[in-house]
């Protein structure tokens, strides 16, 4: 549909037949993901209806009813109504639990069945008092942020946020609320993320770091500039040393853009930590998130590990919008131990495959000891343009 009530059925897709029971869906980075109650499983779609398998991912096994997801700052968050009390499950982006992060509803909120993020908090809807509850990301209540749903509205089945508007599915009909007082205050609120992997350089040659610059509010943010630093222990902040720079575009609302920067690294051994900090931004929400945490970096003398990435065997020919099979493999050639690091897959117009060319999956690569590979398969959806793709 598109805002306020038109079909816009060209956009329709179908889902997969082993997708049993389909109860609500949350998008991400791009991506919809379906909450499957019956498999108790997160099934993932390209917004066009392409299947991403590679981003599926199992419910906790203690789950009894999940009835509800949504997504802010890397994390879902999965409402469960018939655990005692009703509870919020926390999983990270990939779908691995984060049990530290979960938190039980209040007792009022016995009937949660959705959630939704809006500029920093967490609302549940509740089917029982027809009502919306406040929280923080640690579980904490927000009263003054509750509201009650409209007396039509008696049986709330799921909540959505977007365009400064809460959205409440009811039987056959999908209720609007405004509400300025409180989550839509129009707002950009930035954060910054690091891959949370350390690795091991050698001093003084190339160090690739990546950032990620994720705008969670609810507003537009406009450009600044993402500062790269060097510390001594995992916490990143402006007094560090700043190794380097980069631009960032003006940012739409719950948009998310990548930035690299190649360093080199220091020529005395010892264990560093690099991350990132963008400016603030006028009328930013929330200015304590603008700096990642740290990425440590082992740096060692001479030798150290050296990986090579390498795909066995091609693709070949596949069928436009089907999933395929690719296997890439990860060599360390070095003479040191490898740290875990990620292989990350991309899409390009032409055989040189660059950082710059789209990136369609990932995969975790654990330690490698000198001399030694392993593979990595992943499941990638084609292109629906017909064509060759590298």
């Amino acid at each position: 549909y598109t805002l306020p009530d038109e079909r816009n059925a060209d956009r329709d897709f179908d889902l997969d037949n082993d997708i049993r029971d389909p109860e609500r869906l949350a998008y991400a980075d791009g991506r919809l993901y379906l909450l499957d109650e019956e498999d108790a499983r997160v099934y993932a779609y390209s917004t066009d209806g392409h299947r991403a398998m590679h981003l599926d991912f199992d419910l906790d096994s203690r789950h009894i009813d999940p009835d509800g997801i949504g997504y802010a700052d890397g994390r879902f968050y999965v409402v469960d109504e018939l655990f005692s009390p009703d509870r919020v499950f926390v999983y990270t982006a990939s779908g691995e639990r984060v049990p530290d992060a979960d938190f039980d509803l209040h007792d009022d909120n016995g009937g949660a069945v959705g959630i939704a993020h809006a500029n920093g908090r967490l609302f549940v809807v509740d089917t029982f008092d027809e009502k919306v509850f406040a929280y923080t990301f640690s579980g904490e209540r927000i009263p003054d942020l509750d509201f009650a749903l409209h007396e039509d509205n008696d049986s709330p089945g799921g909540i959505a946020y977007g365009n400064r508007t809460f959205y409440v599915r009811d039987r056959g009909v999908i209720f609007a609320y405004s509400y300025e007082a409180g989550a839509a205050v129009l707002a950009p609120d930035l954060l910054v993320d690091v891959p949370a992997i350390n690795r091991s350089v050698v001093s003084g040659t190339t160090l690739t770091l990546r950032a990620t610059v994720r705008n969670r509010g609810d507003d537009d943010a406009p450009a600044t500039t993402l500062r790269y630093y060097r510390s001594t222990d995992p916490t990143v902040e402006a007094g560090d040393t700043e190794v380097g720079t980069r631009a960032v575009a003006g940012s739409a609302a719950g948009t998310a853009s990548d930035h690299m920067l190649d360093v080199l690294a220091p020529t005395a051994p010892g264990t560093y930590y690099y991350g990132a900090c963008a400016d603030a931004v006028h009328g930013e929400w929330d200015t304590a998130n603008n700096c990642s945490a740290g990425m440590g970096v082992e740096v060692v003398d001479g030798g150290g590990p050296d990986l090579v990435a390498e795909l066995p065997a091609p693709a070949g020919d596949v069928s436009a919008r089907y999933s395929f099979r690719l296997v890439g493999a990860v060599r360390n050639r070095g003479d040191a131990v490898a740290e875990p690091t990620v292989l990350r897959y991309y899409q390009s117009s032409d055989a040189t495959v660059t950082r710059n060319d789209t990136e369609v999956a990932a995969a975790t690569v654990g330690r490698l000891e000198a001399g030694s590979s392993a593979e990595h398969p992943v499941r990638i959806t084609a292109s629906s343009e017909a064509g060759t793709y590298y």
